[in-house]
This record gives structure tokens, sequence and C-alpha cells, in this order.
């Protein structure tokens, strides 16, 4: 009885001293979302998974806009965050270790050729897909809330094409979450694969940033990590 009140109390002492690490998550379905009221996503998970392995440090979750939890990482108010780096946003500063990435690939009613005339290409908000798709001309871009829509508009003939990382292709066409036509879906093109960072704010200290990098590779390592879409199986 003894010996399990001093477990007890060491494990409540572990909780309740522990350091609060603000993880700014961006709301997007299948990285992290909202469902009966409570967080879930692919992201909110591995996320999750890395704090069980830091003793000394508490994960706490919200959910942002992608613009917006840029800036609250700049600001402070974001300990850790996950995304592409984005040098356009001025959040380098805050990349601090490479980590899960994506295949980006581009689906559409013919092969991916930009100087179509009629050429229109879906892309999410102000996510960065890499050089090939973010340098083009703005009048060729419709920004989409999510891939479904965009699937739709590709069905509609809105779009002629559209920018599908692996972890939205596998989640939405491979599970069957949405019809995915295989008109459009043959004609993928692979674009680049890139990888997300671990961005890092400043109100944590060095030994702590070492602790989430170290405690990141070994749950990568644990479940054989490779890519985001990984995290589906």
């Amino acid at each position: 009885m003894k010996n399990f009140f001093f477990l007890f109390l060491f494990i409540f002492s572990a909780n309740v001293f522990a350091k609060e690490v603000k993880v700014g998550l961006f709301g997007f379905i299948p990285y992290a979302y909202e469902e009966n009221g409570k967080i879930t996503g692919i992201l909110y998970d591995f996320l999750n998974d890395i704090d069980k392995e830091i003793r000394p440090l508490k994960f706490t979750y919200r959910i942002y806009p992608y613009n917006r939890l840029l800036e609250e990482l700049k600001s402070g108010n974001v300990d850790l965050a996950l995304f592409y780096s984005n040098e356009k946003a001025g959040t380098t500063k805050y990349q601090y270790h490479e980590s899960l990435g994506n295949i980006n690939y581009v689906v559409g009613i013919n092969s991916f050729d930009p100087k179509n005339e009629n050429f229109k290409i879906g892309v999410i908000g102000a996510a960065s897909y890499g050089d090939e798709i973010d340098h083009l001309d703005e009048k060729k871009k419709i920004f989409l809330k999510d891939y479904a829509q965009g699937i739709r508009m590709l069905e509609y003939l809105r779009l002629t094409h559209l920018v599908m990382p692996s972890t939205g292709k596998n989640h939405y066409c491979q599970n069957d979450k949405i019809r995915c036509p295989d008109k459009f879906f043959r004609n993928s093109t692979k674009i680049n694969e890139k990888n997300n960072w671990l961005h890092l704010g400043d109100n944590l200290t060095p030994k702590e940033k070492q602790l989430i990098k170290k405690a990141h590779d070994q749950v990568i390592k644990k479940k054989n990590l490779k890519y985001l879409h990984d995290l589906l199986k």
C-alpha cells in the first residue's frame, strides 16, 4: 500500500510540475480537426505520442487556421508546430528538426502543363507545396478549403488540376472517404517530396528542444515512419 501511494505521488507530482508546451495544429482533415468536441487527427496523434516520451513537458493543443498558426508561432503564443518550411511567411528561424513529409502530386484531366492557356489548379489556401507550384501565376490558382472540394471541382471541370499530397490522397481515395474518379487520378504527376519541420518557439530552452527532438526521433523509429501518410495505417 505504501509503495502504491509513493507511485501515485510521483505520477501526480510529475504531471503537476511538468512545463506546459503550447502546441499549435493547423485545422485540416486528416491532420487535425475537432470531432464531438475533441481534437483528433493523425498529426495530433503523432505529437501526442511524442509528448508521452517526455516526462518534464506536457503538451496542450489548440487548432488554428494555417495563416493564424504562423502568426501565433512568431508572436510566442505557440511553442511547437509541425508544418512545411515557409520562408515567405518568415518562420524559418523557428525550424529546428526535419520531420515526416509528403509526396506531392498533381492530378487532373490531362498531363501537368502550366503553360496551357486553360490551366487552372486547385491549392489549399496559403499552403506551400514547393517552387513548382508556389511560383505559378496566381491567376492560374483556385484556392480551396479542403481536398474534397478540389475533387468535386475536378468532376465539374471547374479545375483542370489539383495539388494533392500523399496523405490527402491516401485519406480520401484509398480509404474511400470520397469518390476519386480514375479519369483524373490516372494522370497523377509526382512533383516533389517535401518534409515538414518541427518549429520550436523562443519560450523553450535548448535542453527542452533537445528533449522534444529525441522523443520525436524515438516515435518515428518505434513506429517505422517515413511519411505522414504512414500514420493513416
